[in-house]
């Protein structure tokens, strides 16, 4: 037993996977493969806009390295793949993509939590400066670039020490 998940598919918009071996079935939270064989791939993405890119670009060029793709398992469950495929021909002349996938599901979720901490007080939860001022920025340019007016509050809590302490 493999413990990298592959698969086999066939291609275009709407694709069918034609093989998918036994890792591929527990990460996708599948009884069987058999489960796998009869789903259109198409609602396994959570964005079904990001699936037609990753499928033309595989047309289009041949092949993926590491692809990011938001899916979700038979359950239900999202989790996220980087995905290497190459298209050819397969022993009947038919177009079909191999692919080999990585779970970066728990690497996408410390990104995300990495990022909240970077941007908001532990104590509080509420944003922090560098945030706020990012914010401030990305909303004055958006004022300016469609002339609308822009407001902003403010507000400064004296010994405000003593309140997060508590």
């Amino acid at each position: 037993d493999v413990p990298v998940p592959f698969y086999r598919a066939t291609t275009g918009p709407t694709g069918r996977f034609l093989r998918v071996n036994p890792a591929f079935v527990r990460l996708f939270d599948a009884d069987s493969a058999e489960q796998l064989l009869g789903l259109d791939i198409c609602s396994l993405y959570v964005d079904g806009a990001r699936r037609a890119h990753f499928s033309n670009t595989l047309i289009e060029e041949g092949e993926v390295f590491r692809h990011e793709l938001h899916m979700r398992t038979v359950t239900g469950r999202e989790i996220w793949t980087a995905d290497t495929a190459f298209r050819h021909l397969d022993k009947n002349g038919e177009p079909v993509i191999d692919g080999v996938l990585e779970d970066i599901t728990r690497r996408r979720e410390l990104e995300a939590e990495l990022s909240y901490q970077a941007r908001y007080d532990k104590l509080t939860d509420l944003a922090n400066r560098r945030h706020c001022e990012s914010v401030l920025h990305d909303e004055t340019e958006r004022s300016d670039r469609y002339g609308q007016p822009l407001s902003a509050l403010m507000i400064d809590v004296d010994h405000f020490k003593r309140v997060n302490d508590t």
